[in-house]
Formats: C-alpha cells, structure tokens, sequence
C-alpha cells in the first residue's frame, strides 16, 4: 500500500551513526515525488543478452538478468545528488513466482552502504514491488539492490528512485517529532511480525501523533487472528476486508491448503485415475561398442483405483489397483505389436489388485 509522504517528518542522515537526528518536514505546497535517473550500474553477474543499464532505461521490455539464483546483487549512482529519497519501485523479471526476499542498501558520498530496508514478500513476474522509506533517506549518492532468496533466476525489469523536491521545500522539525515517526514505524513493524497489536499500545492509549493509522494496524492484526480461529470462512473473510494486507498472501496459501485436504478427504472409497510409464525387456538383443544386452520399450499406462487411505501431510494416497489400459498404443510392426501385447500382459499380472502409494499431484482431473 504506497502513502502520501507529504508530511512526513524525518530525514535519516547515512553519514551519522546511531540514533536520531533533528530532520526536515515536507511542507504541504512540495512536488510531487521526482524520478531520479541512475547511472553506473554494476552487476555481480549478467546473463548473456542483458545488461545490468536496462534497470534504468525507462523500460520494461529490457531487463537485467543474473543468470543464476540468489545472491546476486545490482547497484547504481544517482545522476542528482538528492538529499531526499522518498521511495523505489522495483519490477522484479521472475518466473516462477513466490516468496522471494531482497535488501536495499545506501550509500552517502563516503561510500559506505548501510541496509535501510529488507524486502521480504510474495513476488511474481512484471509485479512492482514499492519500498517507501519512512524517515526518508538523506544525502544518498548511490543504493544496491541484494537478492537473498528466490525459486527463480535474479532479474530486474526496471527499479525506479524517487525524491521529493529541492532543499528550499522543506523546513526543521523537533527530535521529538522525529523520535516519534522513528518509534511508529519500529512498532508498526514489530505489531505485524508478532500477529499482536501489543507493540502498538503506546499509540492506541495515547492518543499520540499516528493512533489513527495504528488503529488500523490494530484492526487488521484483530481481523487476521480471527480468520485463524475462523477455517476457511475466516480466511475468506480477512481476505475481503484486506485483499494486499500484510498477512494476504499466508491467508491465501492457507485456503489453498485447506482447499487440498478437503479434496484429498473426499477422494477416500473413490475412483481415481493416474498414468504410469513401464519397461519392458524384448528378447530382441542389441550391439552396443562391446557390449550385447536385451532392448528395452517404454509403455505408458492409465491406471483405475479405488483409494484406501490418505496421508495429509505428504499428499499421498493409497490406492488398490482395479484396471490397467495402454495408453497410447504405438507398435509399427507385427514384432512390435507382439511386444506390446506381452507388455501389457506382464504388467497387469504385476499390478492389477495391488495397493501402492501415488501423489495427488499425480491423479487424472
């Protein structure tokens, strides 16, 4: 969910150390958010056909690609030396999609990099990813973006840098003020990560600068403890209200799960059908370098079964064959079909009236 950073209250200085420092407040009349260009892109690796400048060419047509999994990592110069950087916008290249996780880093005109966000999130292909930085980011000369973890190759369409206006639009703030944005947003992060409005406390009893936005939170954290208690119709319900909340995607991923099992429960004293590849040795011999041994063919079978039994946790059954059919039969020959009828002989005699365990990926829709 991206927020109206006008207002915001803080500026982190990459150069200082630990702690708070007083910062700048955007006033109301600043421009809207800036897109910065970037310059000197430096990949840990590139596939060949990519190059890492597709990242800020302004297309999502072109991309930079790692050619390999996760770490890998692309980092870049701002062309203008902003003293405020409000936010990013990354369109991840990814196929397939899942969880993936990334670190952002940035660095002031000493060079050194400092993380200032962890990106950790359901991600899919052409899918912008939004990082906003709350305190903004102060003095950045160049960022790098880490890829930790991904079921796919590292790859980046475009990542986008933004920052608000020039120095003249903004005006001191208290370090109380800024202490207090700081301290939301650790708790905020901490409420979410813990499924708990506890962390949040300060702001709902208060009444402090961001109880209205930490009542939301609060919300949110009550309405997904319910959909735990609630099965599926819960998770339905949370996912009504919160369609790209924090928790969506785990609520998602429960329903489907939920949804297998009551499919796997439903398949018990049922028919199901699944197919099956099977080796038959001919007495037909081959002369292979030194080497004479018996030719092997390949059949494919449609197996029928009745499922006994379910194993939940793997996604297995059961089943007790009851019927073996070739599926495609493919002899060119009267040697051949004589082959095939033997196959099929030998494999019916071996199969049929057995119980053997199959994946439930494996069944026939």
């Amino acid at each position: 969910m991206i927020r109206n950073l006008k207002g915001i209250m803080l500026a982190v200085w990459l150069s200082s150390g630990v702690g708070v420092r007083v910062g700048l407040a955007v006033d109301e009349s600043a421009k809207s958010d800036e897109r910065i260009g970037l310059t000197n892109m430096v990949a840990s690796n590139t596939y060949a056909g990519t190059r890492a400048e597709n990242i800020g060419d302004g297309s999502l047509v072109s991309a930079w690609n790692a050619g390999d999994y996760a770490p890998q990592s692309v980092e870049f110069e701002l062309e203008k030396k902003k003293n405020i950087i409000t936010k990013m916008r990354l369109v991840p290249g990814q196929s397939p999609a899942g969880r993936t996780a990334h670190e952002v880093y940035a660095a002031d005109s000493t060079g050194t990099y400092r993380m200032v966000a962890r990106i950790e999130e359901y991600t899919s292909d052409g899918v912008p990813l939004v990082q906003e930085f709350l305190p903004p980011l102060h003095n950045v000369s160049k960022m790098m973006v880490k890829s930790v973890s991904s079921p796919s190759w590292i790859a980046w369409q475009e990542i986008e840098v933004y920052g608000i206006g020039s120095m003249a639009q903004f005006s001191p703030v208290s370090q109380a003020e800024a202490r207090e944005t700081e301290m939301f947003e650790t708790a905020k992060k901490d409420a979410y990560s813990a499924a708990s409005s506890k962390p949040l406390a300060r702001y709902l009893s208060q009444g402090s600068k961001f109880s209205s936005e930490a009542k939301k939170v609060a919300d949110e954290i009550a309405a997904y403890g319910l959909a735990q208690k609630g099965g599926r119709m819960g998770l339905q319900k949370y996912l009504t209200k919160y369609p790209d909340g924090y928790y969506s995607q785990s609520v998602r991923d429960k329903i489907a799960q939920e949804q297998r099992i009551a499919e796997l429960k439903a398949l018990v004293a049922n028919n199901v059908k699944w197919k099956v590849s099977y080796q038959y040795e001919t007495d037909e011999v081959m002369q292979i370098m030194f080497f004479r041994k018996n030719m092997w063919v390949t059949y494919k079978f449609i197996l029928t079964g009745k499922v006994k039994q379910v194993d939940i946790k793997n996604e297995t059954l059961l089943v007790q064959v009851s019927s073996a059919t070739l599926d495609v039969p493919f002899a060119v020959s009267i040697k051949y079909l004589e082959y095939e009828k033997r196959a099929v002989s030998a494999y019916k005699s071996n199969a049929l009236g057995k119980e053997i365990w199959i994946k439930y990926s494996d069944i026939m829709k």
